[in-house]
């Protein structure tokens, strides 16, 4: 049985013009953080910056738990798309959507707008090989990892020195620093001036001289060969009656 004769129904049977008339509801002013003072990078100080990253047009998908609860807080911009899924709790649920979110956004918007990612490390690290898929597939998702090796969620239940609520990302060699912010500074420091915390290219090695000999070639040529090779600014000594030698 189909629900839509009883939409098509209720829409009929409804007057045109409102019969009440509320008013806009009033929020309550934003709280104040206990931790606003803190040096440490904490949550507090995460999401107000997140604000003024966000476009007109993105799509956000945020992880159940802290980012979810973080992202609701803030006040997104213009047509921006949030993607949240809390009912079920599934952790790892929004790395693997959001590859589909974005391929979803590219046939909707073409190259309006941007993906975001939203997740902490645990919940990644079940479904971080999608990550791969996204390379593969040249998606340029913005990606968000709340690393605190471990399940914040488990800690607050369980306690926050239960061995199994740590659960750190496997680590992978960069091509550069990876962007680990421990402190606001350098959060804003990451955003707005990168190349600052890049470290420089390191040298180039220095090329060396390799002389291969044939096995034919006498031991005392060969030590003369390889002293010409390194040393090409030493000529042999001079093999005159008084058995000095220039060099």
């Amino acid at each position: 049985m189909s629900i839509k004769p009883l939409l098509s129904a209720l829409i009929a049977a409804l007057p045109s013009q409102a019969q009440h008339a509320l008013g806009k509801p009033q929020l309550p002013p934003p709280r104040v953080p206990k931790d606003k003072d803190a040096t440490q990078l904490v949550q507090s100080q995460i999401w107000p910056s997140i604000e003024g990253f966000l476009r007109s047009g993105d799509v956000v998908v945020s992880e159940t738990g802290t980012s979810t609860f973080g992202l609701c807080d803030i006040t997104f911009p213009s047509h921006t798309r949030f993607e949240a899924q809390m009912y079920y709790g599934s952790i790892g649920w929004a790395t693997a959507a959001t590859l589909g979110v974005d391929v979803a956004r590219k046939e909707l918007a073409g190259d309006e707008g941007r993906t975001l990612l939203f997740t902490g490390d645990g919940s990644m690290a079940l479904t971080i090989q999608e990550v791969g898929t996204m390379i593969r597939a040249g998606s340029k998702i913005v990606i968000f990892v709340i690393n605190n090796a471990g399940y914040t969620i488990e800690r607050l239940i369980w306690g926050a020195r239960q061995r199994k609520s740590s659960q750190p990302l496997p680590t992978h060699q960069a091509p550069f620093a990876p962007h680990h912010s421990k402190t606001n500074p350098h959060l804003s420091l990451q955003r707005y001036r990168p190349h600052i915390l890049r470290p420089p290219p390191p040298p180039l090695p220095t090329p060396r001289r390799i002389l291969v000999l044939p096995p034919r070639h006498h031991k005392s040529r060969a030590r003369r060969h390889s002293r010409q090779a390194f040393c090409p600014a030493t000529t042999e000594p001079s093999t005159g009656g008084d058995g000095g030698g220039q060099a």
